[in-house]
């Protein structure tokens, strides 16, 4: 699995993972305030300049 971060005409991934029991955590080393939402998809292929897949989850980002 990705994790993407999608802005305004931009998008960044903060790396691929493996779930543990159902959990993962990802550091994270961006300015949170510039991306809109953030979409898990399901991508074999780490070295991808865009997500490549429908997401699999997807959430809005509370810019407050």
């Amino acid at each position: 699995y990705q994790v993407w971060f999608l802005g305004e005409g931009q998008r960044w991934t903060a790396g691929a993972f493996v779930p543990d029991r159902g959990t993962v955590m990802v550091p994270l080393h961006t300015d949170m305030s510039q991306w809109h939402t953030v979409v898990i998809v399901d991508a074999p292929d780490e070295d991808t300049p865009a997500p490549t897949a429908s997401p699999l989850a997807r959430a809005l980002l509370d810019a407050s």
